[in-house]
């Protein structure tokens, strides 16, 4: 009669209180370990240590826009998948290299990353990423704003991609608030360009995903 009502105490506390599981953003540890530079100042390598890279399904960077910014935040998510196929991902160490991009050159970037995991679980840590001053032969990192963006004036995009021939960094992604957020190593001259026909200053406006 005894083992009768302990098994029935037992029963009872099972259903009543159902034991609770440990999900894989609890039972999993991503360390930032070190970053490295990028092509530019506005790349930055984090260098990651997963304690258990079978559980990890992507990752998410976002750049917290600087203060008095009116852009949306640049933001990315590369999958397990694809940084694998980048070489980004080393299986026996359990290292990942993810690269980082958008940031604004010459200060103390808050980027944070969000690790998704296969059971639907995730975590964040937020990250100081700084970065080097830009120098640039042409004025585009100094523009002159005629009208500059307000926070009542609402925008479909955020970036401008500027093609110009006078630096050797081209093209520039600059923000709507003249800050430059990515440059490309071309090394383009005007001798290199088409000429079937003429090349002009312009602006091309994407949008914003």
């Amino acid at each position: 009669m005894k083992n009768f009502l302990l098994g029935c105490t037992a029963l009872a506390f099972a259903v009543v209180c159902p034991i609770a599981t440990a999900s894989q953003a609890d039972d999993t540890t991503i360390v930032v370990t070190g970053q490295n530079e990028g092509r530019s100042p506005f790349i930055k390598i984090l260098k990651l240590k997963v304690s258990d890279l079978t559980a990890v399904d992507s990752i998410q960077f976002t750049v917290t826009p600087k203060a008095g910014s009116v852009t949306r935040p640049v933001s990315a998510t590369y999958s397990k998948q694809y940084m694998k196929g980048r070489g980004y991902v080393d299986v026996q160490t359990g290292r990942i290299r993810l690269p980082v991009f958008g940031l604004y050159d010459g200060i103390s970037n808050t980027v944070t990353l969000t690790y998704f995991y296969k059971d639907g679980s995730s975590e964040q840590s937020v990250v100081p990423v700084v970065t080097q001053p830009f120098d640039d032969n042409c004025p585009i990192n100094t523009p002159t704003v005629l009208q500059p963006r307000t926070a009542t004036k609402a925008l479909s995009y955020d970036f401008i991609l500027v093609a110009n021939y006078c630096s050797p960094n081209a093209p520039t992604l600059i923000d709507t608030d003249g800050a430059v957020r990515w440059v490309g190593i071309l090394f383009l001259t005007q001798t290199r360009l088409p000429t079937s026909r003429p090349f002009t200053w312009r602006s091309i406006v994407t949008a914003a995903s």
